[in-house]
């Protein structure tokens, strides 16, 4: 029997990671991550759906995405100086590392930690792969026929009212 091909309401499972040219990516993004969707349904990167349409289990496939499609061009406006008063558990932070932090409307917000000075801490809020080229690198993992459940969810079939 023939592995199924990825195409329209095929349930899909990958495993991916990000590389970029020069290598500068923090842990977090160059790890290894999984992921399932509904082809054709749930959200994914256009670019991400184009590239595995067709293809099957344990296929591997190598995206180049430009910065503007990844994370967005680097804005050196999102650069900022902080007063260290205001900064929360100042003697824990490294510069150079990359936290997250709850935002004023209990949002995670990201930053990496670019100096710390006596008075103040320079934060970075841009993505940390702002302005690179990113190759997504994934591995087909699973692909078959939908549960009813899960073809349901990517539908948003499942959303309470009220």
């Amino acid at each position: 029997m023939r592995n199924p091909l990825i195409g329209q309401d095929k349930f899909v499972s990958i495993q991916y990671s990000f590389s970029t040219d020069d290598g500068d990516l923090p842990a977090f993004l160059a790890a290894e991550h999984s992921s399932s969707f509904v082809f054709g349904r749930d959200r994914i990167l256009p670019v991400l759906e184009e590239a595995i349409a067709g293809r099957t289990v344990n296929e591997e496939v190598s995206i180049h995405i430009p910065a503007q499609e990844a994370f967005g061009p680097y804005d050196p406006d999102l650069v900022n100086e902080i007063s260290a008063s205001r900064v929360k558990n100042l003697a824990a932070l490294k510069e150079g590392e990359v936290y997250e932090e709850k935002g004023p409307d209990g949002q995670p917000v990201m930053f990496t930690v670019r100096k710390i000075g006596t008075d103040s801490v320079t934060m970075d809020f841009n993505h940390p792969a702002a302005g690179k080229d990113i190759v997504l690198k994934v591995k087909i993992m699973e692909v078959r026929e939908p549960s009813f459940t899960e073809l349901m969810a990517s539908m948003n079939l499942f959303k309470g009212g009220g």
